[in-house]
């Protein structure tokens, strides 16, 4: 499988070879690394997010699904906001902020506005979403954008 045209970085490469994923649809190229899709079934998603040091989500929320953040290699920092009806939701600081690391893992409840970071070290982290609401289907479009993701400059 040739990844070149993707331009990933060396960690996310290496990653992708570890965990010996070779089918190429499952791979998705994001601002941060990229996501590897590996379950998509009506009652629950999972993916592996491997997150480039410096790499940043969008700010973001889920009207019918829970976010779990499972962290296998790294610190995430994952930054959540209270209250969404405020009109400098998009430029306000976080409401929270804490990082998890390699064995811990974190339940975001449905509606809450969040996003993760990787700015201290590279992030293999394992996000599954499911309903909280027995027989509910998830959908993969249930995501909700405030913002973009990106890459911070760290080298400063």
């Amino acid at each position: 499988m040739d990844l070149s045209k993707y331009k990933f970085s060396d960690f996310v490469l290496r990653s992708i070879e570890l965990f010996g994923f070779e089918d190429e649809h499952m791979i998705e190229k994001k601002h941060w690394g990229a996501a590897i899709r590996i379950c998509d079934s009506a009652f629950g998603q999972m993916s592996l997010a491997i997150i480039d040091k410096g790499g940043f989500c969008s700010r973001h929320f889920h009207n019918q699904k829970v976010n779990v953040f499972s962290v296998i290699s790294g610190t995430l920092q994952i930054k959540t906001w209270n209250d969404s009806e405020t009109e400098d939701i998009v430029t306000r600081k976080a409401d929270n902020s804490f990082a998890i690391e390699a064995g811990m893992s974190w339940q975001i409840p449905v509606n809450q506005i969040h996003m993760m970071e990787a700015n201290v070290t590279d992030v293999l982290v394992m996000e599954s979403y499911f309903s909280t609401a027995p027989g509910h289907r998830v959908f993969l479009n249930d995501i909700h954008r405030l913002t973009i993701g990106g890459k911070y400059d760290l080298r400063r």
